[in-house]
């Protein structure tokens, strides 16, 4: 089962799911976006592409995350992408221009998208802005207003009721020391773990393999 982070860019969600998959015992999945866009010719450095071009990256990637998800699904694991993200970085290119087709085509793969998150995911959390933003070559540009602007899109897709199956949780701006980010990570799996089962949405936590049972039980559960 895919317990997975969303967030804007320089937020920490890669240092915080491979730090909760540690201490929770599960795998590891890392979503490099600048690598899935190599794969069909494309640059992440490049800004200058059409919506037409951005739109076939954007296509490429959640049919990618999602065999990702697929390869990883009857175990458990965290991962540091989602498909919230991929549908903010497709919206925020949405400009008042765009033609009635291309509305469509983006309609179709938000649609897309949410589909991929209520089949894999058991829960998703909202990494906020809030750490020190440092210049990192290896990393988008640390514009703070983009960075803000796609937080706030984000937190609008988290409440989208296309996606209201899935247990969704932010974490707190002010919490910012890597310890409490993953206490709040595991407490936001409890809550998955009881909604989806409340809900009848079944994953595969009986098995007696999933280290993320630790997490369902009377103890850990919130009060």
């Amino acid at each position: 089962m895919i317990f997975a982070l969303c967030g804007s860019h320089r937020t920490g969600k890669t240092t915080l799911a491979q730090e909760f998959a540690r201490v929770s015992g599960a795998k590891f999945i890392p979503m490099s976006i600048t690598r899935l866009q190599k794969e069909i010719g494309f640059n992440s450095a490049n800004q200058s592409y059409s919506f037409d071009e951005r739109m076939k990256v954007q296509e490429h990637l959640i049919e990618r995350l999602n065999d990702i998800y697929e390869a990883n699904y009857h175990i458990d694991a965290v991962a540091d992408r989602s498909p919230i993200d991929l549908m903010a970085y497709a919206l925020i290119h949405a400009g008042p221009d765009i033609t009635e087709e291309q509305s469509k085509r983006l309609m179709r793969y938000i649609d897309r998208c949410a589909q991929v998150a209520r089949d894999h995911c058991i829960g998703i959390l909202l990494v906020q802005p809030g750490i020190e933003l440092k210049e990192d070559e290896k990393s988008a540009p640390a514009a703070l207003g983009f960075i803000e602007h796609l937080n706030s899109l984000i937190f609008g897709l988290i409440n989208d009721e296309r996606v209201n199956e899935v247990p969704m949780f932010y974490i707190p701006r002010n919490v910012t020391n890597l310890k409490r980010r993953v206490a709040v990570c595991s407490d936001a799996l409890a809550r998955s773990m009881l909604r989806n089962m409340d809900n009848d949405r079944v994953f595969n936590w009986n098995s007696s393999e999933s280290g993320f049972n630790a997490y369902f039980t009377p103890s850990s559960l919130p009060q």
